[in-house]
């Protein structure tokens, strides 16, 4: 995905043209999507109760 940020946690080289890296996503210092949902808002809000149903 574009704007993802990754650290390089190894590096091989086992043969000539041919190279190897491990990488590990990590959460970008500042972010460039803005999230498609507040983590702080329920998601799902229960409807009050009818009484007399």
């Amino acid at each position: 995905m574009p704007g993802s940020y990754f650290e390089v946690i190894g590096k091989l080289n086992p043969a000539p043209q041919l190279h190897i890296i491990q990488l590990k996503e990590i959460t970008p210092p500042i972010p460039l999507v803005k999230p498609p949902f507040q983590k702080s808002s329920p998601v799902f809000k229960p409807t009050p109760k009818i009484k007399g149903i």
